[in-house]
């Protein structure tokens, strides 16, 4: 499994083996870009891992992390335990390693080792895999902005994908996170979603904002977005979940922590390809007038 994230197969990608019939599916892509801009102190990182329990056993999961490259004193909360995940069942399981804010653009690998056990004493060993996460931090503010995205009264050059008579994507007057407006992530009548290998909700490609960016002149770039607000209207749907990809081979599938109906926002970020054509689509799970989501301020910034 210890191969860049992009270069991995759909199977490869899905499995991590900890034993006969028992798997695991890290949710947040392992390279992972956090914007500090205008934050201080700690921060949360939500890590989400997927398991698939085949097996006859209940067992119980443990996270060791060792930070492999990187300021080891900075992060906490590096391992962790978890509830029983009974035999022939699923859980979704959230890790949340804290680390404190840099004071410049740096980047950090942690080998994140599970291991599955028999008891809740943690001493029968059942079985163990790892990977490696990787972590760009850096500061919007810090590079060379290369695409700034408010939707002030417009879509700033994103195109939108279209169904019918119905565009994905519009412009509200509502929950933006700069300026008066934001963009309203809905298509009716789809719901964009399918399952992955794990059974786990995400969107489609099918429909998406899409722009396309010249970022072969920098080291690094980074697309940031900002969701400020789920909707559900009834039922007791869970999921939450923003897919970014490129035509170059990227893909990040992104959970998103946030309260129903409720203005909280939450700022994504995730890698590019430094190339001179690179074409960057959002879209995330949503479904008629009973689920939809806002989001706002997507920004493209590049460092030498």
């Amino acid at each position: 499994m210890q191969k860049a994230y992009d270069e991995l197969t759909a199977q490869e990608k899905g499995t991590l083996v900890l034993g006969a019939d028992v798997f695991v599916f890290p949710h947040n892509d392992p390279t992972t870009a956090i914007d500090y801009a205008g934050m201080s102190g700690t921060i949360t990182l939500s890590q989400y891992i997927d398991i698939v329990n085949n097996s006859t056993f209940d067992l119980y999961f443990k996270v060791e992390t060792t930070v492999l490259s990187g300021n080891a004193s900075k992060w906490s909360d590096l391992s962790c335990t978890f509830p029983v995940v009974n035999a022939s069942t699923k859980s979704q399981l959230e890790w949340r390693p804290k680390r404190e804010v840099p004071s410049g653009k740096t980047t950090e690998t942690l080998r994140v080792n599970l291991k599955a056990y028999t008891d809740s004493g943690y001493s029968n060993l059942y079985g163990e895999d790892y990977v490696d996460f990787t972590y760009h931090f850096f500061d919007h503010s810090q590079g060379i902005i290369v695409d700034f995205s408010d939707f002030e009264n417009s879509l700033d050059g994103w195109s939108r994908s279209k169904l019918g008579d119905y565009y994905f994507g519009e412009l509200a007057a509502s929950k933006a996170y700069t300026g008066a407006y934001s963009i309203k992530l809905v298509l009716t009548p789809t719901e964009n979603k399918t399952t992955d290998s794990s059974g786990q909700v995400i969107p489609t490609k099918d429909y998406s904002l899409s722009k396309t960016f010249d970022l072969s002149s920098y080291s690094s770039a980074y697309f940031v977005l900002h969701y400020t607000y789920r909707r559900l209207q009834s039922g007791t749907e869970s999921y939450s979940v923003v897919r970014i990809w490129t035509d170059s081979g990227l893909d990040y599938i992104i959970r998103v922590p946030i309260e129903k109906n409720k203005y909280e926002p939450h700022r994504i970020a995730v890698p590019l390809n430094t190339i001179e054509n690179e074409t960057v689509h959002v879209t995330a799970v949503f479904g008629g007038n009973a689920y939809y989501s806002y989001a706002d301020t997507f920004i493209v910034v590049g460092f030498s």
